[in-house]
């Protein structure tokens, strides 16, 4: 009876102490890790809260963009302790988020017993949560608006679905699995989703890799058809080449990209090559060199960069056909740099290329031609002027010795 007795506060004891050692072995356990708060273009609130045995002494918070973004890390407020409640929050003005980015997080945790906890990633969609967003799904398209009524919704769905399926009968792209077209009513309440942009002037912009338009469209507008027309093709043209190049994206020229945009936009610039024209009779235009990189940030000189990159593009097609500008845009996806991808799939060189294309636009063939030449032609001249100046001076100077 003893030994029976014995054997079972033994067992008894055992349990209990395995279940203490259990319980002392569990560590860092998280009680609460709510989502993030956020409000659109102002700031981002991040809690957790946690407990231990032993007192948590450390805490990072991890965070970024999209997978594969540069990590951010961040060391949140709390008090070291058994129990601790961590807050974090990212001034959204002076560090904007990509509107309608899905931000990555998680949390780093150390106690004093030198035990570690890390959480799972989470995601969180930065979107603007400023207004009560209607929805309407056409696969692949989904456009979102706040203001207008149905039919306004509608056609931008008929719009961007019409122009998805003509701009990829020239590129023959991977159609995208979901592109977001999101729809501002001013460009008032666009500037917080451009303002990562850094320019906030534009009208509409894409993130391709996100599979995101966003444009500035008022709904009572007698242009809004109109204006569909030119902001919706246009950013999702910029969609479509990225799916045909992929992760190199921003190998592909400002020129060859935004040009093809341009082009794909329903209405054209009827401006465009008077006003290309003035700029070659005034010598202003901007060299395709200058041109493969982004545009300039002052809006007119911008506004001439998309007239030249449109008028370019018209000519590639009507020189060499589209199947050739798909293999420019494959050639730049392959990771060339602009001059080597034109080279590569026109059989030319940029200068080439460029002055080709001015013919069709400058008056002055003469000066097309000289172009390219105008830095050696300006050296020239200022040697001959120097002699010039030299020799007229040496006569003076004899003429004026006396005898």
């Amino acid at each position: 009876m003893k030994k029976l007795q014995f054997g079972l506060w033994l067992t008894f004891a055992c349990a209990v102490l395995g279940a203490n050692l259990a319980h002392a072995q569990s560590g860092i356990t998280v009680s609460d890790d709510p989502t993030p708060e956020y409000a659109f273009g102002d700031y981002m609130t991040f809690q957790l809260s946690a407990r231990s045995e032993a007192r948590i002494k450390t805490i990072n918070l991890y965070y970024r963009s999209a997978p594969g973004a540069p990590t951010n890390l961040a060391k949140p407020r709390f008090i070291p302790g058994p129990t601790i409640t961590a807050t974090y929050s990212i001034s959204l003005t002076l560090n904007p988020l990509p509107a309608y980015t899905t931000l990555e997080y998680w949390w780093e945790l150390e106690d004093t017993a030198d035990r570690t906890l890390t959480t799972d990633p989470q995601t969180l969609l930065y979107a603007d949560n400023r207004f009560d967003w209607r929805t309407l799904a056409r696969e692949p398209i989904t456009v979102h608006w706040y203001q207008g009524d149905t039919a306004f919704g509608q056609a931008a769905a008929d719009v961007a679905l019409a122009a998805l399926n003509n701009i990829n009968a020239d590129l023959n792209a991977p159609l995208p699995e979901l592109v977001n077209v999101y729809i501002y009513a001013n460009q008032n309440d666009a500037q917080e989703a451009f303002q990562s942009t850094g320019r906030l002037w534009v009208g509409a912009h894409a993130n391709p890799a996100l599979g995101v338009v966003i444009v500035a469209v008022s709904p009572d507008a007698l242009d809004a058809d109109i204006n569909l027309g030119l902001t919706i093709p246009h950013e999702l043209t910029h969609v479509l080449i990225y799916q045909l190049v992929g992760e190199n994206y921003r190998q592909v020229p400002t020129w060859l990209n935004e040009g093809l945009a341009r082009l794909n936009e329903t209405q054209p610039d009827s401006n465009a090559p008077a006003d290309l024209r003035a700029a070659a009779q005034q010598g202003q235009l901007i060299s395709l060199k200058e041109l493969c990189d982004p545009f300039p940030e002052d809006p007119a000189r911008a506004l001439l960069a998309y007239a030249e990159s449109a008028s370019l593009v018209s000519y590639l097609r009507a020189q060499y056909g589209q199947s050739r500008i798909q293999e420019l845009l494959r050639a730049y996806g392959n990771g060339v740099g602009c001059e080597a991808g034109v080279q590569q799939a026109l059989g030319t060189s940029l200068d080439s290329l460029e002055t080709d294309w001015l013919a069709t636009i400058n008056p002055n063939p003469v000066t097309v031609k000289l172009r390219p030449y105008s830095a050696w032609l300006a050296l020239a001249v200022l040697i001959l002027f120097s002699g010039g100046l030299f020799l007229l001076l040496t006569l003076n100077a004899s003429k004026t010795k006396p005898a």
